[in-house]
């Protein structure tokens, strides 16, 4: 009994963090589209920091790297390459 309980608080808490990091691919996306690539940059990375590092890799693996990979374009929009190569290198250590 024990283990589904720990299994469903494990399953809300990857369900949350998906939700957390869809509405800021969400917003990141309008902003993005509307030319404000500051602000797109500013919600790509609230989702990155809305999964806890100690997190393991769970359901909401993709919505993650899809939150990196929208925060390098942008940040190749500003000319930072480091910083986009930054999030290629996190994508690629979280998704061999």
């Amino acid at each position: 009994m024990a283990t589904i309980v720990h299994n469903m608080k494990a399953y809300c808490v990857g369900r949350e963090l998906v939700e957390k990091l869809k509405k800021a691919i969400d917003r990141g996306n309008q902003a993005y589209k509307d030319g404000d690539l500051s602000k797109a940059e500013d919600f790509y990375t609230l989702g990155i920091n809305s999964v806890p590092p100690s997190e393991r890799p769970g359901c909401w693996i993709k919505p993650l790297l899809q939150c990196y990979s929208n925060r390098r374009t942008t940040r190749m929009g500003f000319g930072r390459i480091r910083e986009a190569l930054g999030d290629c290198l996190m994508a690629a250590a979280l998704d061999p």
